[in-house]
């Protein structure tokens, strides 16, 4: 199913009365990931991979990934432009006080909540109608009930991480240091959101250090074990 029809079928406020631990959820593949593991070609890779392998064996399945078009949805669902909902993936939750204000005062005001709750369902979504891999969003976290799925972390070292940072977007090492800095502590801060009483750790299946990998193997590797979970 294409990315806007499952979209379409999430507006249907019947789609979530669904049992997300029912047997035809999914499949899904997640990935996380530090600051400067470059999980977007992995999954662009990944996919390619899954779909070339599947047309080679006559399987009508077409996987596809995402990432930004989650907070596109998120906004669009929430009919606001999507900079209004920035602030919750930078982890800046509005003090309560505020939010207390702004839904007095403000007849169209979007809490927090209702955003994190739309971003929990539009994840949901997608991954329910399956054969979908999901960059971030604490997406490993939120489809972890969902039998048929696969939580891959990507992770390296901070000196590895900063190359990839000055070798792709041409910046110094010091700028390369403050970006993995704000954004790693960002992305631990918003993940916070969504734990339960696990650890963050608990809701993946693999870890893999990207330092120690060509990403084709990297590649290979999720799709193995995609395979061995009978997820393909």
């Amino acid at each position: 199913m294409k990315i806007e029809q499952v979209f379409r079928k999430y507006l249907s406020d019947q789609f979530f009365q669904i049992d997300m631990t029912k047997k035809d959820a999914g499949p899904v593949i997640t990935i996380s990931r530090e600051t400067g593991c470059f999980a977007g070609r992995i999954a662009e890779r990944l996919t390619s991979k899954i779909n070339a392998m599947n047309k080679a064996t006559g399987k009508e399945d077409n996987w596809n990934y995402i990432t930004k078009e989650i907070l596109e949805k998120v906004a669009d669902k929430l009919k606001i432009k999507p900079e209004s909902v920035n602030h919750i993936f930078e982890a800046h939750k509005t003090p309560i006080m505020e939010e207390l204000a702004n839904s007095i005062f403000s007849p169209h005001y979007v809490s927090d909540s209702m955003i994190i709750t739309t971003l929990k369902n539009i994840i949901k979504s997608f991954a329910f109608e399956g054969n979908v891999v999901i960059i971030g969003r604490a997406a490993s976290m939120i489809t972890h009930e969902i039998h048929k799925s696969l939580h891959i972390k990507l992770y390296a070292p901070k000196n590895f991480r900063e190359k990839n940072l000055m070798e792709i977007n041409h910046i110094s090492q010091k700028n390369a240091k403050e970006i993995i800095k704000n954004t790693d502590s960002q992305r631990e801060t918003f993940i916070r959101f969504f734990l339960d009483k696990k650890s963050e750790m608990e809701y993946y299946d693999s870890m893999i250090n990207c330092s120690r990998f060509e990403e084709d193997q990297i590649v290979d590797m999720i799709y193995f074990n995609a395979l061995e979970k009978e997820l393909l």
